[in-house]
């Protein structure tokens, strides 16, 4: 049993670069577990490719709201706290809407998130050599599969 398991059957039906009402529309229809799953597993590979500013600067932005409970939902509890204090860098209301999301970067420092990026993955390599993020998402599937 694989996080992916649940992840699988909405990869395709998701879509993170429609926009905001596509994405929240088609994420609804997921059960909970999978779209929890899904946006974690987005934000930690878009972190994981160069750091948060690309996950707030691409499309895949959309998702921040629902990974930070994504990944709080298998108890990565800090790594919730550093996403979710580095998307507050962009404002009070966090949009959903790639444009003002860049908008807004474009204003920042460009090394303003490399102190979250930084402790993000200390806490993924502090369970090494198990992936934190996969082992904490596979037992968390464990438990929510039907």
């Amino acid at each position: 049993m694989s996080y992916w398991d649940l992840v699988e059957p909405y990869w395709d039906r998701i879509s993170v670069y429609d926009g905001p009402a596509v994405f929240l529309t088609q994420f609804a229809e997921a059960p909970e577990p999978s779209g929890h799953l899904f946006a974690a597993h987005f934000a930690r590979s878009e972190v994981g490719n160069g750091g948060m500013h690309p996950l707030f600067w691409n499309a895949t932005g959309v998702l921040v709201p629902e990974a930070i409970s994504g990944v709080r939902a298998p108890g990565l509890d800090i790594l919730a706290e550093q996403l979710g204090q580095a998307a507050d860098l962009l404002g009070p209301v966090y949009s959903r809407v790639q444009a003002k999301r860049q908008e807004i970067l474009e204003t920042m420092a460009p090394d303003i998130f490399e102190g979250f990026d930084e402790l993000f993955f200390a806490h993924l390599d502090s369970f090494a050599p198990e992936d934190a993020f996969e082992r904490a998402a596979d037992a968390y599937a464990k438990r929510h599969i039907s």
